[in-house]
């Protein structure tokens, strides 16, 4: 791997962005973490729009997701109510 990075520009600098990254992360004690902070890190633009999609996406699989048994429920039943009425 050393061998590489010091022939392929690239792969070195996203070593190097990643070193970085690595390290101001690593940085952050979020347990000490004042109200402040927590406030400006979750209403951020990004938090809050991943946020509000993530919930969208919830609501919106539970509603497919039970509108698809009220049909089958109701197909059910009318199928039994046809039946009963055929015989």
């Amino acid at each position: 791997m050393r061998v590489h990075l010091e022939t392929c520009e690239r792969c070195s600098a996203r070593l190097g962005e990643l070193r970085k990254v690595r390290s101001a992360v690593g940085g952050i004690g979020l347990e000490r973490m004042a109200k402040e902070e927590w406030s400006s890190v979750m209403n951020d633009v990004t938090v809050r729009t991943t946020r509000t999609l993530g919930w969208l996406l919830l609501v919106g699989g539970a509603l497919v997701l039970f509108g698809y048994i009220g049909y089958e429920v109701v197909s059910s039943e009318t199928m039994r109510l046809s039946s009963r009425w055929d015989s």
